[in-house]
């Protein structure tokens, strides 16, 4: 039974619950940590209270959003909604979770085609919410992605006008709508309005509100025309809210957003054996060995991001990649703005390497400090207690994630002060910082974050911790 019990809403909040109430097919277009999750868990609350939604409701994500956010934020919250989680995998598992009853699923992305062919014609969602929807940019009705097409079969059918599906509610979500441009528009907003607004085609959108920048050009590149911008955003404003964080938070507090995976069973179980006996065997020829609670302590975290230092060798064992998936979300949803990511072992760098070939650390002659002050370096990596006093940062960037965590609370604060919010007043920006966790579920990361807002010792919280 969902829950009825009184709901705590910020007002923003009760804004982006409303307006997906009285739209049948809408947009939020929220700042990230601005909450507009639990908004739209307690407008599907509400329309099933209601009786005006009778159908389950489809949520679309990337993996670990659709994988942990949503049954996170909907049992924080108690709203009592039954998710099934049909995330990741194409096995017959996954379709009989498909077709046990709940009230929502969620799925990734790329699991699109799979679903659409599980159920045929007889599509079952009365609602569909398309997590960070800048996933459907690349629709197009004669071309397009696999995922973003095989969507389009079930959102409305093949006349010219909404027929078949036209009764199925529809909520777009992104705090980057446009992060290539006004381009970006048109795939999302056809599944609202099916090209009502801005054009039947994406040619039709293209040629009425843009031209080529360099007609001489081999590559064109289209820029909106200097009215464009305006009609535009006059066209889709009634479906359409923006909310941001600079209207409704303090920005001088950053945002602070933790970013939850949780472990393979075959990990966690590893890890629950490390705790206890601080041995593990990796292979034959592999140990981990930690002979003191400090060392238990680096091991933990070592395995919590994801690798883990071989005993006598340099050598590291990988042994899950949830916090890579995890920062592919993040980088995907900051839409192209600039990202800095903190990590502690060396491990760590290599694997955001290998991960993304992009990143870059600062070197001795300044000219990646350079660079990033100067909007030309989208992904940094930095170590905290190498770059956490003395340099300014504010400039190219208002976002920081901590791959790895570590004890050291002045490391911690010092590194995000080099982009902080009174850095960023200096600077002449009004926008606010976001400070995103990533963080294994059940892990010693859990202590790492309890001790930033105790003055328990490291000591104190890890044995509390292996007590359980």
């Amino acid at each position: 039974m969902w829950g009825d019990g009184a709901l705590s809403l910020r007002p923003v909040q009760v804004l982006m619950r409303d307006h997906i109430i009285a739209h049948r097919r809408s947009a939020l277009l929220a700042d990230m940590g601005i909450g507009k999750t639990r908004a739209v868990l307690a407008a599907i609350r509400d329309l099933f209270l209601t009786g005006e939604l009778a159908k389950p409701v489809l949520i679309l994500g990337p993996l670990n959003v659709a994988r942990w956010v949503w049954t996170g934020e909907n049992e924080e919250a108690g709203l009592g909604l039954k998710i099934n989680v049909i995330a990741g995998g194409r096995t017959a598992e996954h379709a009989a979770i498909a077709k046990s009853r709940a009230d929502i699923y969620t799925i990734n992305y790329d699991n699109l085609p799979w679903l659409v062919s599980l159920y045929g014609e007889r599509w079952p969602f009365g609602m569909v919410v398309c997590d960070e929807s800048t996933r459907l940019k690349g629709y197009r009705k004669r071309r397009g992605t696999l995922r973003s097409e095989a969507l389009a079969s079930r959102a409305w059918d093949e006349k010219d006008t909404p027929a078949r599906f036209s009764k199925c509610r529809w909520v777009n979500l992104t705090g980057t709508p446009a992060p290539n441009g006004y381009l970006d528009l048109w795939g999302q907003t056809y599944f609202l309005d099916k090209g009502q607004r801005l054009g039947g085609t994406y040619t039709a959108f293209r040629d009425r509100w843009f031209r080529v920048e360099d007609p001489y050009s081999r590559h064109k590149n289209f820029v909106p025309h200097d009215w464009a911008p305006a009609e535009i955003k006059r066209r889709i404003n009634d479906i359409c809210k923006s909310y941001e964080a600079k209207d409704w938070f303090d920005i001088r507090d950053p945002i602070v957003i933790d970013r939850w995976v949780k472990l393979p069973p075959e990990v966690m179980k590893t890890y629950r054996q490390f705790e206890r006996a601080l041995r593990i065997r990796l292979s034959e020829t592999k140990t981990v060995t930690a002979t003191t609670a400090a060392a238990l302590s680096m091991k933990c975290l070592q395995v919590a991001s994801g690798a883990v230092y071989v005993d006598h060798t340099a050598e590291t064992h990988v042994v899950h990649d949830e916090k890579i998936a995890e920062l592919e979300s993040i980088i995907e949803e900051s839409g192209g703005n600039p990202l800095i990511v903190v990590y502690h072992f060396r491990s760590d760098l290599a694997r955001l390497r290998e991960a993304f070939p992009g990143i870059v650390t600062l070197d001795a002659k300044g000219k990646v400090l350079k660079a990033w002050n100067e909007g030309k370096v989208p992904l940094l990596a930095l170590h905290a207690a190498s770059a956490g006093h003395g340099i300014s940062l504010q400039y190219g960037g208002n976002r920081i994630a901590f791959f790895s965590q570590w004890w050291d609370y002045e490391q911690y604060r010092q590194v995000i002060e080099r982009i902080g919010p009174a850095r960023q007043a200096q600077a002449g920006f009004t926008r606010p910082v976001y400070i995103y966790h990533i963080l294994a579920r059940g892990t010693v990361d859990e202590l790492v974050m309890a001790r930033r807002g105790t003055k328990q010792s490291i000591h104190q919280l890890l044995m509390g911790g292996l007590k359980g």
